[in-house]
Order: structure tokens, then C-alpha cells, then sequence
């Protein structure tokens, strides 16, 4: 499994449902669309979101969802009109199937696309109900 390291509070707002656009300057891998992949909580914290939102910025260095990639978008008008408030781009990741961890699991990030450590994946895997 691959991980992406977001800053908070937008890991947290991405493991609640809310943002299903991760902002990227670059393309995952072909082969990472349509898959799942670790939502991971970086250290950073964005704090103007956190009061625009009135959002608490959350635990970092962890996982704390999973979520389908299901698609890469370059411009406002291919994002589904309800999350278009959420891209700036200039690509949007497009998630879906979001599913928050009960328990967020410690794990240290990356920059990039970075593959997570197996007792880290395993115990993601622990936490899902639908088998992975």
C-alpha cells in the first residue's frame, strides 16, 4: 500500500468525509489510480483552516483513513460540482471511498507517493471491516 502525507487539518478533514480533493503539484503513478491508499496526518499544521473550519488540527504523524484515488483533474470544471470548493490545484486528486481508521495508527510520512511499512498496513488492515 502507498501513503500520502497531508497537513492537518486537512488529513483529518479528508478522513471525516468532507474534502475529496487532495491539491498536488504532480500525478500519482497510472498504476496507483484506483487504488487505495493511507491518508497520513503529517506533524505540519495549516492553522488558517483550522480557524476558517473550526477545525482542531487533529493527531499527527498517523494514519488516519484510507481512500480510493479515482481520478486526476486539471481544471475546476472536471471536479464534481459539491467539491469543487476544495480544489486550487493545479491537479486535483479526485478520492473516493474514504474510510476513516477507528484508532489512527503512529506511522512516520514522506514526501511523495511512499509505501507504508507492512505492521503499519496490517494494522490499517485490522481496522477495515470490508477486507481491504
Amino acid at each position: 500500500m502507498r501513503g500520502v502525507t497531508i497537513r492537518r487539518p486537512w488529513a483529518n478533514l479528508v478522513a471525516r468525509g468532507s474534502k475529496r480533493v487532495e491539491n498536488r503539484t504532480w500525478r500519482p503513478p497510472a498504476k496507483s489510480i484506483g487504488r487505495r491508499i493511507a491518508i497520513h496526518a503529517g506533524l505540519g499544521i495549516d492553522r488558517a483552516p483550522c480557524e476558517l473550519f473550526h477545525v482542531a488540527p487533529g493527531p499527527g504523524g498517523v494514519v488516519v483513513a484510507v481512500a480510493v484515488v479515482d481520478r486526476v483533474v486539471d481544471r475546476v470544471a472536471d471536479v464534481p460540482v459539491d467539491d469543487r470548493v476544495w480544489y486550487t490545484g493545479p491537479l486535483g486528486w479526485l478520492l473516493r471511498d474514504v474510510v476513516a481508521l477507528p484508532a489512527p495508527v503512529p506511522c512516520r510520512g514522506a514526501l511523495g507517493l511512499w509505501r507504508v511499512p507492512e505492521a503499519v498496513e496490517a494494522a490499517i488492515f485490522e481496522q477495515l471491516s470490508d477486507g481491504f
